[in-house]
């Protein structure tokens, strides 16, 4: 009797909530891991052996495979399927869950004795070296770790520090227009960043300076201090590097003044993608309804859906 049984396992997405773009660069950031959004990987033994991929991230398990490869491990004679109610394309770090998730899913398939630091490799290495996409280990964090965190990486290794909570009394809405893609995006950002463009630079700083006194605010619940730095984050967004996506400006602007006291884009899109709404109870119901209208889907995260 084969010893490995079909297992599905599950894991949740993230939300950043300001420092976008900068995981490669020794940026700072705050993120979130959220329960509703989530993909789950099925593994079970393959009868023809070798590995049979259901999936439409085929390049992305093929990624894993490579890595545990180099770390040794050989997965094999197993199919592999996965769904997810994670939005492709909004800045919702779809393909980080996958690769994570994988990840850690084989690891506890086959028994692999490896620590988080190792899985988190695997994950990140199978998505930025493997496939050369253009992300910092910030959303590999974010998801592996199941913590809100306040994110460092301006040293080595990065420094991750727990926020001890999420403010009080307040639901997490977030709204997506339409898909579209980082790659471009993500492209120049490396070439500005390189060139040390004036617009990144004030961008960088403002993130350096302004990311510590979010993490601050949340651990304090001060939803005043939350609702001005998220403002100027999403203006330093705008108006420093240019993200001139009037999806962003215009859910951002329904959300504020249906009373939310914070909102904000997640991720760089050129146009479409997402945004997160911070409410208070009273206000979730008129900032989902006035969202409906601009938005493709909406969705309000409670409390105990953060982990």
């Amino acid at each position: 009797m084969n010893k490995y049984l079909a297992k599905t396992f599950t894991l949740g997405t993230r939300i950043c909530l300001g420092g976008e773009g900068l995981g490669l660069y020794g940026g700072k950031a705050v993120t979130i891991p959220i329960d509703s959004l989530s993909t789950s990987v099925a593994i079970s033994p393959n009868p023809d052996n070798g590995v049979s991929i259901l999936s439409n991230f085929s390049e992305e398990v093929s990624a894993v495979l490579r890595m545990y490869h180099k770390h040794g491990l050989y997965p094999d004679n197993i199919c592999i399927s996965s769904e997810s109610s994670v939005p492709i394309g909004y800045g919702l770090a779809s393909s980080a869950t996958f690769y994570a998730y994988l990840t850690l899913a084989l690891k506890k398939y086959f028994s692999y004795d490896l620590t988080t630091t190792e899985l988190i490799k695997i994950a990140y290495d199978a998505e930025h070296i493997d496939q050369g996409v253009l992300v910092g280990p910030t959303d590999t964090y974010a998801v592996m770790h199941r913590k809100i965190l306040f994110q460092d990486h301006s040293s080595t290794p990065s420094n991750l520090i727990e926020i001890a909570k999420f403010p009080s009394n307040t639901s997490l809405v977030i709204a997506g227009r339409l898909p579209s893609s980082y790659k471009q995006t993500g492209a120049q950002l490396k070439e500005r960043v390189t060139l040390r463009e004036k617009g990144i630079v004030r961008y960088t700083d403002k993130v350096s300076k302004l990311i510590p006194l979010l993490a601050s605010a949340f651990n304090h619940d001060d939803k005043a201090s939350i609702g001005r730095i998220i403002t100027a984050l999403f203006e330093s967004v705008c108006t420093d590097i240019n993200i001139n996506n009037n999806d962003y400006s215009t859910m951002t602007a329904v959300a504020l003044s249906a009373g939310a006291y914070a909102a904000k884009n997640i991720g760089l899109r050129p146009n479409g993608g997402s945004i997160f709404a911070l409410c208070e109870p009273l206000c979730v119901a008129r900032v989902t309804q006035a969202l409906t209208v601009h938005s493709t889907f909406v969705y309000v995260v409670e409390i105990g859906q953060i982990k």
